[in-house]
């Protein structure tokens, strides 16, 4: 009686570990299925194996299910430090309630992993490998510090190689992001094309990317129309991606509430003559910080370059 008992309870211990098990490979699945395009993405802009985002993610951030993940979208385990001036959540770690990233959404998530190493001094020798050697880019990522695991960097290879994740590690052919050609032709929006949706004290309201602004006429000024909207002054100029007063000239497009973070309806913008970082942003409607963020901070603009509007 005591062995049949013995067998039962052995079966009762074995079974949930099986199934345990098996769920853990339909999350990592999931995970894989539902974010391998936006590592593709960063691995198109920044050059980081899509194998080595994915295999992090589903490592650090326990294929999503980690306290950072679903409180913070931190699916990187990447710390506040310094330098960073966003939200923040908290978690004991090697000392405790330490100080982590909270970001809006995963992929802000994913674009912050890529910046960390793209700008990371201590990353700089990862570059150096090709794109599909997903095992010297682990062993280095171990080797400069990311995690004070000894085994992070065979765990990373583990995980790449049982999912098959460096058939991601292709670059897919397209055009450059950053051109000197001639310029090409692409629909460019203009006011023209905008939404009216409104109208207040001779102003049309319109509607681009999803958000309402305004033409600025001969005689408009910021505050102007910061009076006429009932709009506090600072919060226009941070809406229009300005910080102090700054001349209007007529025809220019003011925003009345913040700009979104990518281009609902278009990839990328093709540089034109005369036209700057912020007059682009204004005209699909995008935050100045985020299209720096799209096209890897880049200083000189060119015409006939090709500017991403989004990542994914």
């Amino acid at each position: 009686m005591r062995i049949f008992t013995g067998i039962l309870l052995a079966m009762y211990l074995v079974v949930p570990m099986a199934v345990s098990s098996q769920t853990n490979h339909q999350i990592r699945e999931q995970y894989i299925e539902k974010y391998k395009d936006i590592a593709i993405e960063e691995m198109n802009q920044f050059g980081i194996p899509a194998s080595i985002t994915l295999s992090q993610g589903i490592l650090e951030s326990n294929a999503g299910q980690s306290y950072l993940a679903r409180k913070g979208n931190n699916h990187f385990g990447i710390k506040c430090h310094n330098q960073w001036e966003g939200k923040t959540i908290y978690k004991d770690d090697d000392r405790i309630a330490e100080c982590f990233r909270k970001y809006a959404d995963p992929a802000f998530s994913y674009r912050d992993h890529s910046l960390f190493l793209y700008k990371k001094r201590r990353y700089s020798g990862l570059f150096k490998y090709d794109i599909t050697a997903y095992q010297k880019w682990a062993k280095g990522l171990s080797k400069a510090g990311y995690a004070t695991d000894p085994a992070y960097a065979s765990r990373l290879i583990k995980i790449i190689e049982k999912y098959n994740l460096h058939r991601f590690d292709t670059r897919y052919e397209e055009e450059p992001v950053t051109s000197r050609g001639p310029i090409e032709k692409a629909p460019v929006p203009s006011i023209e094309d905008f939404d009216v949706v409104g109208e207040r004290k001779g102003h049309k309201i319109y509607e681009n990317n999803g958000k309402m602004l305004v033409k600025a006429g001969k005689k408009d000024t910021y505050l102007k129309i910061s009076h006429e909207f009932e709009i506090k002054k600072t919060n226009l100029l941070r809406y229009n991606d300005l910080s102090v007063k700054k001349e209007l000239a007529e025809g220019e497009l003011v925003y009345l509430e913040g700009k979104r973070w990518r281009s609902q309806k278009h990839k990328y913008h093709i540089v034109r003559k005369n036209e700057t970082w912020r007059s682009i942003a204004q005209r699909y409607g995008v935050r100045l910080s985020w299209l720096r963020i799209y096209n890897m901070f880049k200083d000189e603009l060119f015409p006939g370059e090709k500017l991403r509007l989004k990542w994914f």
